[in-house]
């Protein structure tokens, strides 16, 4: 029952909730504490997070770019500034690509 309990606590009241929604969760959970077994929308949730790789690619390359920005002179940095100075890295690349693509699209409409 303290499960149960703590599902409603998580959602914030500003949140419209369908309430057929909250009250299949919480039979749901109230099943899976009494008996251990999981329900259709639990196990969906189960089966989904087994799913999610613990690492990734992307997430190294966001260390790896972050790395390259926190050096011992910009030590003090926040959260925010190392965020934004990662996305603004990846808009030059990004551009940089586009700027590369857009004269080979030139010089071959030349030809």
């Amino acid at each position: 029952m303290t499960q149960s309990k703590s599902v409603t606590a998580i959602i914030p009241v500003s949140v419209a909730v369908d309430r057929t929604l909250l009250t299949s969760i919480k039979a749901e959970m109230s099943v899976y504490e009494s008996t251990g077994k999981r329900g259709r929308c639990l196990n969906a949730v189960y089966n989904y997070l087994l799913t999610v790789p613990p690492t990734s690619v992307e997430a190294e390359r966001a260390f790896s770019a972050a790395g390259l920005l926190c050096t011992k002179l910009r030590s003090r940095l926040d959260d925010n500034t190392v965020d934004t100075l990662s996305f603004f890295a990846i808009l030059l690349q990004v551009e940089q690509c586009l700027n590369v693509l857009y004269l080979q699209y030139l010089a071959e409409s030349e030809l």
